[in-house]
């Protein structure tokens, strides 16, 4: 039974990639919903980023980062 973890990943992959019925309705004001928090998501990842960008970018460049190098540029 050395195939038994392929044989279950194959099962896996053909469950997820076959065509099913969604029995679901989705009205207009679904998609306008979903562009609302994709939105605010991205928004919200910017503003996080833009907060800790000098720690961001110190964590990259392999910098310690003085104390008081919190310049707003």
């Amino acid at each position: 039974m050395q195939n038994a973890p392929l044989l279950v990943v194959l099962a896996i992959a053909i469950l997820l990639v076959t065509p099913r019925d969604a029995q679901a309705y989705l009205d207009p004001n679904t998609g306008s919903m979903m562009l609302q928090m994709a939105a605010a998501g991205l928004l919200g990842a910017v503003v996080t980023l833009r907060l800790y960008w000098q720690k961001v970018k110190d964590f990259f460049t392999g910098n310690k980062g003085a104390a008081g190098s919190d310049d707003k540029s």
